[in-house]
């Protein structure tokens, strides 16, 4: 019989950047803080995903522990303490770390997407970390992540979730966001954004047991959305440019946001979550985790090369 999840479960992602040469020495190290939090009241699971060359440079832990409490406790005890302190010589710099609510939350997501002019990078990558600010100082914000481009693909994608719709729609109409966006006109061709409700929906559920829900991590997630994402952006837009040269970018804007969530929604999000299902859950073994990684930046990859030949080919 499945244990039942406390509705206040919590999981810690914890992003860890390895000196070089050390990787043997951190993952035996890694071992031991593994078994030490296993003997903490309230522990559900840990997953460990090595560096993988090209798509992360870091190893990723998380852990999962059945509540708030629970896994405050073990953060902030001083066996923990312990372990940190003989490892942190084994670590470029102190870990990222982000506490992730309950699955079973209202979390909304906003997976937005930029084209920035030629030359501008820095300027977008400025603009990025005052817009990051800007957010975070907003109720109900949970976290962002930034994808720079990769294998072609022009667009930067950016991710940002809150914990219900309400402040996810105080954000998206607030002056402190309108004011954000007009300073960056001077350096983005174009952007598009997508809004996904309920931590990117039923999408990522993988699995129910009774009482239980198993939802994917959210650097999953991500990646899954990135996937889907590209090639709905970039198809899109071949389709839709062609027949509306004349009309207005604020309509063309809207076209392809309505293509766009219509894709994503009932044909390619559907489609890459069944197909990656036992990837996506959150049990699965740090192999099946990493070989999927690797699937995905393949399939970008290819995909980033296909468009780019299909571009060649029509100019």
């Amino acid at each position: 019989m499945s244990k039942s999840v406390d509705p206040n479960s919590a999981t810690v992602v914890l992003a860890k950047r390895v000196r070089a040469g050390k990787e043997a020495e951190f993952e035996s190290w890694q071992s031991g803080i593994n078994e030490a939090a296993r003997a903490y009241p309230g522990f559900e699971g840990v997953e460990v995903v090595r560096p993988v060359p090209g798509v992360q440079d870091e190893y990723v832990v998380v852990f999962r522990f059945d509540s708030g409490d629970s896994l405050r406790a073990w953060l902030e005890s001083n066996e923990r303490a312990a372990w940190i302190a003989r490892g942190g010589s084994l670590l470029d710099a102190a870990p990222v770390r982000h506490t992730i609510a309950t699955p079973k939350s209202k979390t909304v997501t906003v997976v937005v997407t930029h084209r920035v002019k030629e030359g501008a990078e820095a300027q977008y990558r400025s603009w990025q970390s005052d817009i990051a600010a800007a957010v975070g100082e907003f109720e109900g914000f949970e976290s962002t992540e930034v994808f720079e481009p990769r294998e072609g693909n022009a667009d930067w994608v950016v991710v940002f979730r809150f914990d219900e719709a309400k402040n996810l729609q105080r954000w998206l109409e607030s002056d402190e966001r309108c004011r954000c966006l007009e300073r960056a006109t001077p350096f983005l061709d174009s952007w598009d954004l997508h809004r996904i409700s309920g931590g990117l929906g039923g999408w990522f559920e993988v699995s129910r047991d009774e009482q239980v829900v198993r939802t994917a991590p959210s650097w999953k997630q991500a990646l899954i959305v990135l996937l889907a994402l590209y090639p709905t952006v970039v198809g899109s837009g071949y389709l839709l440019h062609p027949l509306l040269l004349d009309v207005p970018s604020s309509v063309r804007i809207l076209v392809g946001n309505i293509t766009g969530v219509a894709v994503l929604t009932w044909l390619l999000m559907p489609i890459t979550t069944r197909l990656m299902r036992s990837w996506l859950d959150p049990r699965a073994s740090t192999r099946t985790s990493a070989l999927g990684v690797v699937s995905i930046v393949s399939a970008i990859a290819a995909m980033a090369l296909a468009f780019c030949a299909l571009e060649g080919a029509i100019h």
